[in-house]
């Protein structure tokens, strides 16, 4: 697996939130978003155009 690198802006708040549960668990704060981005459900992948529709008779 190729790790990929995310910069985002938190509040203090935040941070520390997820600093202190971090701590009381015992795992790092990458592991806990990465168990919060796996528990979101799977996105629907959109069919592109004109895929889903049925093919129409020329007769």
């Amino acid at each position: 697996m190729k790790n990929k690198r995310l910069s985002f802006r938190l509040t203090e708040r935040r941070y520390h939130k997820l600093l202190l549960l971090s701590v009381q668990l015992d795992r790092t704060m990458s592991s806990l978003v990465d168990e919060w981005i796996d528990s979101l459900p799977e996105p629907k992948v959109k069919a592109p155009e004109g895929a889903n529709r049925l093919p129409t008779s020329t007769a």
